[in-house]
């Protein structure tokens, strides 16, 4: 079992591109910004970015951006964390907005080191900015719930047809089929 000295982390937030390197600090609600987390870089860990949310400072309130899974709970406010190649920074671009009666915001994201050799660094991400963002077991619960639900209406749908087929022996339509002997007594002829 091989061991590691715990990485550092950082958090900052620039203004336009990450690579100017310039610190956001005073910025107009729609400034774009980018908002960039990184661990020291080393063999062993990466890092998986969930539960962000940013607050008023104030205490009065605060608004969740990224759920436990990763993946954005408003894309209007701020989207999904794209990863550099070894798994050591996360990045994503949003606009600057704010809270209507304070100045600053303060944001706060969970970084989760993971093991890079195990494949314990796959994190959800999505292709296409209209897909929806759902982990792997998100989504195996999701199906498995719906082939339930599909199942017990076929079951019942089966029940209604057996039951309706049960109560079936009486003919309903009025008509009277009669198959013994024919004899026409309305028009007689006599000589």
């Amino acid at each position: 079992q091989a061991t590691a000295p715990m990485p550092g982390c950082t958090m900052k937030i620039f203004s336009g591109d990450p690579t100017r390197h310039q610190v956001a600090e005073n910025v107009k609600i729609g400034d774009p910004l980018t908002l960039v987390i990184s661990i020291d870089k080393q063999e062993m860990f990466g890092l998986k970015i969930s539960d962000c949310l940013v607050r008023d400072g104030l205490g009065w309130g605060e608004q969740r951006l990224i759920n436990d899974e990763g993946c954005p709970v408003d894309g209007e406010i701020m989207g999904q964390f794209t990863y550099n190649e070894d798994k050591t920074e996360a990045k994503v671009n949003f606009q600057a907005h704010k809270f209507p009666y304070t100045a600053s915001v303060y944001y706060q994201c969970n970084v989760r080191l993971c093991v890079k050799h195990d494949g314990g660094c796959t994190t959800t991400t999505i292709d296409d900015p209209n897909s929806i963002c759902i982990s792997q077991r998100s989504f195996a619960i999701g199906i498995a719930i719906a082939g339930l639900i599909l199942m017990l209406a076929v079951v019942a749908a089966i029940l209604v047809l057996l039951a309706k087929r049960r109560h079936k022996s009486v003919s309903t339509t009025g008509s009277s089929i009669y198959s013994g002997p024919y004899t026409n007594t309305a028009y007689s002829h006599s000589s």
